[in-house]
């Protein structure tokens, strides 16, 4: 069996959230579109399709709840409910982000998929398949954080 070719090592996400517990890797391949609307997604459908109904269950609605901040709340000390709607609104900004960085695996899937096809080299093919594997255990692992998340956010409208 041949082994993974090593990649850069991952880098930390900041934000104003402080520290996240999200990894994100620079793609090894370069031309990656962020204003793809639609993607095709025909042979991950065949290879992979627990992935994409794992992406189906979490691709439910996001929190709908907008800030009306105005400056006399931002001084005043904030109502249960503010309080809420502002960590609803924190929680919808980090699953957007985990959602985009589960749309730019994606494409790098497809991306990995098409250089598999082209390729007429044994070995480059070999580790094109173990950075599928790799791929796809990542955007599993994901889909999980991403279920989660959401689920806490679910439970935070409740409160």
């Amino acid at each position: 069996k041949t082994k993974c070719l090593k990649r850069r090592p991952p880098q930390q996400i900041y934000s104003k959230f402080g520290s996240l517990p999200i990894v994100a890797e620079k793609s090894a391949s370069a031309g990656h579109s962020r204003n793809a609307s639609t993607q095709n997604l025909q042979t991950m459908q065949h290879y992979r399709p627990h992935i994409l109904q794992k992406l189906a269950e979490v691709s439910e609605p996001r929190c709908l709840y907008k800030p009306s901040k105005t400056t006399s709340q931002c001084e005043a000390v904030p109502s249960d409910s503010e309080k809420s709607i502002s960590i609803c609104n924190n929680l919808s900004e980090l699953l957007m982000a985990m959602q985009d960085e589960l749309d730019q695996m994606t494409m790098e899937y497809q991306d990995l998929l098409n250089q598999r096809k082209e390729t007429e080299s044994q070995s480059v093919c070999e580790n094109i398949e173990c950075e599928l594997e790799h791929l796809v255990k990542k955007m599993e692992i994901k889909g999980e954080q991403i279920s989660k998340l959401m689920k806490h956010q679910d439970n935070v409208r409740r409160l």
